[in-house]
């Protein structure tokens, strides 16, 4: 892949061979089917993280998808302890992953160390320096790319079991963040196989909420192809495709004021987590056994044909993901298998 990001693709590309029909026709029929009503005139884009090979390069102008770069914890925050400690690593890898000219995205992926003291708020001795630390890498990022439009993944924070009156006083407290942002991307995952209802009607009051709190800056859904690693029985697996589908398409439904997302964020770092997930042991030689890691192993051994290596998984893979989100997002049928053994 290539470490230099260019500029985002805000307009389609013709795919040969096959239908293109146009993009608001297309979500109008797909939102009046999920919602009963007529669909505003937009064109939502699809955006990528996804750590992928270089054979899947031409998938991405197939499907009309533009990469954008990924700021890891690793590279603000290394040992989770919700500090800016290393703006020497962020200048470093601004520097390696964008051009100076660069007006485009730029996600940051921030969670250890500062999703409990956010979701706390202002009752939470550590809340005011969390949201000072995260305003600060952001100006530095636009310190040196004035133009790019820099985010957070799963900012507003969002607690799915409770988003009442609390929820929304650590929203207002971290205002200073949400001011200091271009953009939001909030985290969208599905969590729950049993009950996708359920999944969309909570995620809908998070996405409304961002949009609401955005005042008109883009919001894109943070989306991935796989269960939240959360459950014994989903941790990890990937999601269904009709459910996937409809998940992405409600939430890209959902409006504030007339107002919807810009598009969607396709994620995930299947190349680090195979090989973390192929082996149970870690760093210093100990034995990994703790069910989140289990549930690793057994997806990719429901996924990966024996002895296959991670590139051509990856090549298998991401191509099913890419028609999968096009699906959810133009309303064109995917037809493509999900990746699975003999």
């Amino acid at each position: 892949m290539d470490t230099m990001i260019r500029h985002r693709c805000t307009r389609r590309r013709h795919r040969t061979g096959r239908l293109v029909r146009p993009r608001a026709a297309l979500i109008a029929v797909a939102v009046a089917v999920l919602t009963g009503a007529a669909a505003a005139d937009q064109s939502p884009e699809i955006l990528s993280t996804l750590a992928t090979v270089e054979d899947v390069a031409d998938e991405f102008e197939l499907w009309d998808i533009a990469r954008i770069p990924l700021l890891p914890q690793s590279g603000v925050d290394p040992y989770g302890r919700g500090a800016y400690e290393t703006p020497a690593l962020v200048e470093s890898w601004v520097q390696t992953h964008t051009p100076p000219d660069y007006d485009g995205y730029i996600v940051i992926d921030w969670h250890d160390g500062v999703t409990e003291p956010l979701l706390a708020g202002s009752t939470h001795e550590r809340f005011e320096a969390v949201v000072a630390a995260m305003v600060s890498v952001v100006n530095d990022i636009k310190r040196l790319r004035p133009n790019a439009q820099v985010g957070y993944v799963g900012i507003p924070v969002f607690d799915y079991w409770s988003h009442g009156e609390a929820w929304h006083a650590s929203i207002d407290a971290a205002k200073p963040l949400h001011d200091a942002v271009d953009v939001f991307f909030p985290d969208v995952r599905d969590v729950y196989g049993t009950e996708p209802e359920r999944d969309l009607e909570r995620l809908s009051t998070y996405v409304a909420a961002t949009l609401e709190l955005a005042a008109g800056r883009p919001v894109y859904l943070y989306t991935s192809h796989r269960y939240e690693n959360l459950t014994e029985r989903w941790g990890y697996r990937l999601i269904p495709r009709d459910e996937y589908v409809a998940h992405i398409a409600g939430l890209l439904a959902v409006d504030h004021d007339g107002v919807s997302a810009s598009g969607v964020v396709a994620s995930g770092n299947e190349r680090q987590t195979f090989f973390a997930g192929a082996s149970t042991k870690v760093r210093g030689g100990y034995v990994r056994t703790d069910p989140q890691w289990q549930r690793v192993r057994d997806a990719f051994a429901a996924e990966t044909l024996a002895d296959e290596g991670v590139d051509d998984y990856l090549t298998r893979l991401h191509p099913y993901v890419f028609c999968m989100l096009n699906e959810a997002v133009r309303a064109e049928p995917c037809t493509l298998d999900p990746p699975a053994t003999d």
